[in-house]
């Protein structure tokens, strides 16, 4: 049988529905969580149907993704499993405990989820008659109106309460009691439609925020935003002659080439060439390059180099540099129509200005806005010859004062600045701004939704504004969510202060959210892609944990990654029942949970290294320590059992220098059913010198801020440890690049490597 049969087997042998295993078999993580989820529930062998709905909901639960909930997992399958756990109002509550708690108290647990309590059908029906008769008044006036707060007094009267046995009760007694109150439902019926013809009214004079991309993509209900005849022809025009269909879909991915790409810009990519590809469109990848002054063409090459390794590939790679003579050319239009004038404010001068716009008080424009036409073009021609110093001329655009967006007060379209450009070089001296460039950029690759973060959604007027008094094709616009992740920082000012200030190693730290970063941390672009789109797209500004972005690299590594040993920080061995010339070969599987066959060899020897973790004095009979200590035995994985027979300390110290053991020559390698202690171990025949990185969140709050927030980084971000790896690993590493060293988690080598691996 097939490994998918094998699944839809077990699947089945919890109860789970057809059309439930349907939709697992489309999603390989959910298979591959869920599966964990009944072997640590100790059902594979199939259980009743209602145990198997609640191992289910634990493993696609989004809740579960939470750092403590992982943890806690195993012990609340258990709870499961026994029966303590029945329904999912329990589940719920169990949720909220595990979530919020990092460690896992029984007691508390018990009580908060009502563990062991059994809600029988009589009580159930007792208490509904009780609330009924006490609402008896209430429902000849109210009639239905009265259901919901009934139904949460019942609710909170028995908490653990089967739901659907509790709402089948409540409803049939509910309906009855309603039919003899004597209740008249057309009393009520006028006052009901008033409310709801407010409600429909105040929904219609909001700006229209639909849900679903095919509604949004139609356009929205603003007059400001819609496209001409006219311009809909030039549009369907300029597509033939670049050999596309008049209905293309077109979307853009834009970030400025001021520094490296991080996560945020993961999410916006993939949105943005995702979104192409479902409407079997194209994207396009372009550099909003209007500061020189920032901009370098080391940030151009990373991000073409990261959107390719990324798995995207764009229609086009454009410039909003490659549209300097066009935007020149509109600038001049916008003068000679009276929307643009030369302003020679200083910048107190305009936020002056500007102050006065925002208080209504003694409001004062521009001196220079109602300059002539033919003085802004003179003046204008004199900016781009370089007549000006910097910041002694500006282009203005006239936009509306009286508006209540700051967007339409007068924002600058053209400043001066005597940098050289890394693609046009020292052609120019007069550069567009961003609030100029954006759109007019936008309407010239005829792009269908320009797509943008929250942020810029008060920009979204004078967009339409600039367009509109250009003439120009007009785009839909749509704003989402910036990413924001836990215990991280992706402020380019804040990123700027790290890596400048040497608090990260630099730009690639794998500490930092950058791609370069992640990438160097061992996040491959598939995994990246995972968390985009489980992340998804909404206007709701939120904060994910980094277990989501850890949980689909496990959803991934755990397929792909070769299991191998390796020992952190080392702690000698010598077995001394064991031949000192002797060395043999252990067999390790590669994935020793799943089916794969590949295996790897090891070399066992009469010296060995196990991590120092495993060992603590005075242990022996502590039944829930699995590791090493004094007359304790336990399990070499793959190899022996081993009895510590006497602790050796340094000279003069009580520092541990190695331990003198002895193995069960007689036992050899066969594992006795219910062992509970396995450790990994390196031989020192075998054992190859690294250096090991682990890594912790950046910051110690989940949120940092303010002006002290580099005081809330993390000291143990980054801990550094000499151990050792096989042989086998340090051979194959450089081609391999990762392993998941057991017992530890998923390691990555290092660019640092040499020789050896990192």
């Amino acid at each position: 049988m097939s490994a998918a049969g094998d699944d839809t087997k077990l699947f089945r042998s919890i109860g789970l529905k057809d059309s439930t295993l349907k939709n697992i078999g489309k999603n390989a993580s959910t298979a591959s969580t869920l599966k964990q989820c009944i072997a640590d529930a100790g059902v594979s062998n199939g259980c009743d149907a209602s145990v198997g709905k609640l191992i289910f909901d634990i493993a696609t639960a989004k809740p579960m993704q939470n750092d403590n909930a992982q943890t806690h997992r195993k012990q609340l399958l258990s709870y499961v499993a026994n029966g303590g756990i029945q329904n999912v109002v329990q589940l719920a509550a169990a949720y909220k405990f595990i979530t919020q708690n990092v460690t896992f108290d029984a007691k508390k647990f018990e009580q908060s989820c009502g563990v062991g309590v059994v809600v029988t059908e009589a009580q159930i029906t007792q208490t509904v008659d009780e609330v009924i008769a006490k609402y008896k008044t209430q429902l000849s006036e109210k009639g239905k109106g009265c259901l919901g707060v009934m139904f949460k007094e019942i609710k909170s009267t028995l908490p653990w309460a089967d739901g659907k046995q509790m709402s089948a009760i409540f409803n049939a007694k509910f309906k009855a009691a309603l039919q003899s109150s004597g209740f008249d439902p057309k009393k009520n019926k006028c006052k009901k439609e008033k409310k709801v013809e407010e409600k429909k009214q105040a929904a219609e004079e909001e700006e229209e925020e639909v849900e679903t991309m095919d509604k949004w993509l139609t356009g929205r209900e603003l007059e400001v935003a819609k496209n001409s005849e006219s311009q809909l022809a030039q549009k369907k025009a300029a597509l033939a002659k670049l050999g596309l269909p008049a209905d293309t879909f077109l979307s853009r991915f834009p970030p400025e080439p001021n520094g490296f790409l991080h996560i945020g810009h993961c999410k916006a990519m993939t949105f943005n060439f995702t979104l192409a590809d479902s409407k079997n469109g194209s994207c396009y990848l372009r550099f909003d390059d209007t500061n020189p002054t920032t901009e370098k063409q080391e940030f151009i090459d990373s991000i073409v180099e990261n959107v390719t390794w990324m798995g995207f590939a764009p229609w086009k790679v454009s410039y909003s540099s490659d549209y300097f003579r066009e935007l020149h050319e509109l600038a001049l239009r916008m003068i000679r129509n009276g929307d643009a004038y030369v302003c020679h404010q200083s910048d107190e001068q305009v936020k002056a200005e500007r102050d006065s716009f925002r208080k209504r008080v003694n409001v004062t424009p521009s001196p220079y806005r109602d300059r002539s036409v033919a003085e802004n073009l003179r003046l204008f021609e004199l900016m781009r010859c370089g007549y000006f110093a910097e910041g002694e001329a500006t282009l203005r655009m006239k936009g509306d004062f009286t508006s209540a967006n700051p967007n339409m007060w007068d924002h600058i379209a053209y400043r001066i600045m005597y940098a050289a450009h890394p693609k046009s070089g020292d052609a120019w001296c007069i550069y567009p701004t961003y609030d100029y460039t954006h759109c007019i950029v936008d309407s010239l690759e005829w792009i269908t939704a320009s797509c943008c973060t929250l942020e810029f959604e008060n920009r979204r007027e004078s967009y339409f504004w600039l367009l509109d008094v250009l003439d120009l094709y007009k785009p839909v616009v749509w704003e989402y969510s910036r990413l924001n992740l836990t215990f991280n920082v992706l402020s380019k000012r804040k990123l700027l202060v790290l890596v400048n200030d040497g608090y990260v190693r630099g730009w690639d730290d794998p500490r930092m959210l950058t791609v370069n970063g992640l990438r160097r941390r061992g996040f491959s672009a598939t995994i990246l892609r995972d968390f985009c789109n489980r992340v998804g797209v909404t206007r709701k500004d939120n904060f994910i944990s980094p277990a989501l972005l850890y949980a689909c690299a496990r959803d991934e590594l755990n397929r792909t990654c070769s299991r191998a040993m390796a020992v952190i920080e080392p702690l000698k061995i010598v077995i001394t029942n064991y031949d000192a010339h002797k060395v043999e070969d252990i067999e390790c599987p590669d994935f020793p949970n799943t089916q794969q066959q590949s295996t790897h060899c090891v070399k066992f020897s009469r010296v060995i290294y196990i991590d120092a973790s495993d060992f603590q004095s005075g242990q022996a009979k502590n039944k829930k320590f699995y590791g090493l200590s004094e007359a304790k035995s336990v399990r070499l994985k793959y190899a022996y059992q081993i009895t510590c027979k006497e602790v050796v300390y340094k000279a003069g110290t009580q520092e541990i220098d190695y331990l003198r053991c002895e193995y069960d020559a007689k036992q050899g390698k066969t594992v006795k059913k219910g062992s509970k202690g396995f450790i990994t171990w390196v031989s020192e025949k075998d054992a190859r010198p690294a250096e090991f990185r682990l890594y912790e969140h950046l910051f110690t709050v989940e949120k940092p801020g303010g002006d002290d927030w580099l005081k809330l980084l993390n000291p143990q971000s980054e801990l550094i440890c000499k151990g050792f790896v096989s042989e086998y690993v340090a051979s194959t590493m450089a081609d391999k690049q990762r392993y998941q060293f057991e017992r530890y988690g998923y390691f990555v080598r290092d660019p640092d490597s040499d020789s050896s691996p990192h």
